[in-house]
């Protein structure tokens, strides 16, 4: 029998770490858009972070479905919420560098 996994922010952003984005051949996490803000008594608490106010709602909508799923399939009892704020200058920098060195589009 296999050990269960703990539901923790460690092993939730383990869970995550592949979670790609539609459109640029990066990760989520790795392109400063989601990040882990909380892990409590099976809740997992995301802040999305966007580049800018314009991001269609279908791409949010398909961030947070992208990481529900990563998160059910090893905690299916999670309860997931989530945050949204603006990037930062710097963050989007960042982000936009990333985008422009990895863009595959839809």
């Amino acid at each position: 029998m296999t050990p269960e996994i703990s539901l923790s922010k460690e092993n939730v952003e383990k869970a995550i770490k592949e979670v790609m984005h539609p459109e640029i051949t990066m990760s989520l996490v790795d392109l400063g858009i989601a990040t882990v803000k909380e892990v409590n008594n099976n809740k997992v608490l995301f802040e999305i972070a966007i580049p800018f106010p314009q991001v269609p709602e279908l791409i949010i909508n398909i961030f947070k479905r992208d990481l529900t799923a990563a998160v059910k399939k090893d905690f299916p009892v999670a309860t997931i919420d989530f945050t949204l704020r603006i990037m930062t200058e710097e963050e989007q920098q960042r982000f936009l560098k990333s985008e422009q060195e990895n863009w595959k589009g839809l």
